[in-house]
């Protein structure tokens, strides 16, 4: 049985993803195999992921963002963070949506104090008003920043923090992305016992 483990997914996950190119428009389907895909731990379908983050289905792309979470797909990073930048990380604003600038013409730190208070009460004011019905990619954020963390083991506040960390830890990247690729290919060399 060992051995019937060690293909079961790539033998699996080869079928499951067949099964969502056939059902691109049923987002049941699609979150039906993205789960089953996280439970195999299927190395394979980096490209279907990817497409699947662009998906017109909040909801697949949330299934597909939280699939690459518990996959820790490295491979992926680089989509993730340009998904972060789309929803306006880069550009100084908070995951909560508050972006405050303030002169107020005293010297020291008075200006950065005022800012941050201001803020706060934004923050405050915008988690008091009802959510609304549809979702936005901008309701992503909270998502994308869990699985940038589950990714790097870091929290960012700027694409710019993710861009140094990638720089910096570029050698490390390269040396999971080529582990993934080695395990998805040992998987697929396994599943053809299975024929």
């Amino acid at each position: 049985y060992l051995g019937l483990q060690r293909a079961l997914p790539g033998y699996a996950g080869r079928a499951v993803f067949a099964v969502m190119d056939k059902n691109t428009n049923d987002s049941v389907v699609l979150i039906a195999g993205l789960q089953a895909i996280r439970d195999l731990e299927y190395r394979g379908g980096e490209e279907q992921l990817r497409s699947l983050m662009k998906h017109k289905d909040y909801a697949v792309q949330k299934s597909t963002m939280f699939a690459i979470g518990a996959l820790a797909d490295m491979r992926l990073l680089e989509d993730v963070v340009a998904l972060m930048a789309k929803i306006k990380k880069s550009k100084g604003e908070s995951w909560d949506g508050v972006s405050v600038s303030v002169d107020t013409g005293t010297a020291g730190d008075g200006d950065q104090r005022e800012a941050e208070r201001i803020g706060r009460e934004q923050m405050a004011k915008n988690k008091r008003k009802g959510r609304r019905g549809g979702r936005s990619k901008r309701d992503l954020g909270p998502v994308v920043e869990e699985v940038l963390k589950t990714l790097t083991g870091e929290e960012f506040n700027s694409g710019q923090e993710v861009a140094d960390w990638t720089k910096a830890e570029a050698e490390a990247i390269a040396k999971r992305q080529a582990e993934l690729n080695g395990t998805w290919k040992a998987q697929d060399e396994a599943a053809k016992s299975l024929k």
